[in-house]
């Protein structure tokens, strides 16, 4: 058994504050211990939910003596938080809280728990104190049975290359919750920093490759074009009254966007670039012809000479 139930107020059962009153946490701790050597034994093929470990073992492994171990297990046996039979101790009342695995080898091999497995049940089964009624956690195969929403529509719209047709909806559809919450964090801005759709993957690419994990460098954000326009007129300057150029267009815009998505150029070296094209002697004829338009400054021809040259 990889896991069992367990009640977050479990210490406030009353069976089990007898036994802090009596033991302290070392009485509580032990309990515990004792259930999942009980557990980690219980299999397919082991449904006895025995403690096959003797005072001795188990007071070695916890740093206890073996007539402490024997007194707080009488006291657990006494209370009725483990079963005892001809020297055997067991649990049975884990049955009812084991993992899903377990609990369909508990069904099918005809071992009734204790109580009926829709109930939350302490492990301790206090009468004295008595626990809420848990809701039945459904299990993973329950949740693959529930039909979602396919969101397939929104993320098309969204991802706005529309190739791929029925391929892509049957891959989408395929995935975990987990990777489509994942895409929609991502999609918008992977969109972003691939404005000319022919750089783009193909949708099904996309998703065949997971790509929603990689990383994901987005162009320069509109909001700040006009930190462009500023490096471009502070690196001219130095060449006297030339015009400047006061605002982004369209052209502009969608230069700008091509160099970041399709070349190593980044927001981050976009100055140096401007002081070498000012600087540079492979500039200097257009300078001297008073070309100081930031448009052609931002072309792929203005780019390519600039690294071809440097």
């Amino acid at each position: 058994m990889k896991w069992f139930k367990h009640d977050t107020d479990a210490n406030m059962d009353a069976k089990l504050q007898e036994i802090m009153l009596d033991y302290g946490l070392e009485g509580y701790g032990l309990y515990w211990y004792c259930i999942e050597l009980v557990a980690q034994n219980v299999n397919g093929d082991n449904l006895t939910f025995e403690l096959e470990h003797d005072a001795r073992i188990i007071a070695r492994n916890t740093g206890s003596t073996p007539q402490k171990v024997t007194q707080m297990m009488t006291s657990f046996i006494n209370l009725g938080l483990l079963d005892a039979d001809n020297g055997h101790i067991f649990c049975l009342k884990l049955a009812a809280r084991c993992d899903d695995f377990t609990a369909k080898a508990v069904r099918r091999k005809g071992i009734k728990p204790v109580v009926n497995q829709s109930v939350g049940v302490s492990l301790t089964n206090s009468e004295k104190v008595p626990l809420e009624v848990e809701v039945e956690v459904r299990s993973k195969k329950k949740e693959k049975e529930v039909k979602q929403v396919s969101r397939f529509d929104e993320f098309y719209d969204l991802y706005d290359k529309k190739t791929g047709g029925k391929k892509v909806k049957v891959k989408f559809d395929s995935l975990s919750k987990k990777a489509i919450d994942k895409i929609f964090e991502v999609v918008e801005d992977y969109v972003l920093s691939t404005p000319n759709k022919q750089y783009r993957k193909a949708p099904l690419v996309w998703l065949n490759g997971e790509h929603w994990n990689d990383e994901i460098e987005r162009p320069l954000a509109l909001d700040n074009y006009d930190y462009v326009i500023e490096l471009f007129n502070d690196s001219m300057a130095c060449h006297g009254e030339v015009p400047q150029a006061v605002m982004m267009d369209k052209q502009r815009i969608e230069n700008i966007e091509f160099l970041f998505s399709n070349t190593d150029l980044n927001s981050d070296s976009l100055e140096n670039y401007f002081n070498h094209c000012s600087t540079s002697e492979s500039f200097a004829w257009f300078r001297e012809r008073n070309q100081f338009d930031l448009t052609w400054y931002l072309s792929t021809d203005a780019y390519k000479r600039a690294k071809e040259r440097k």
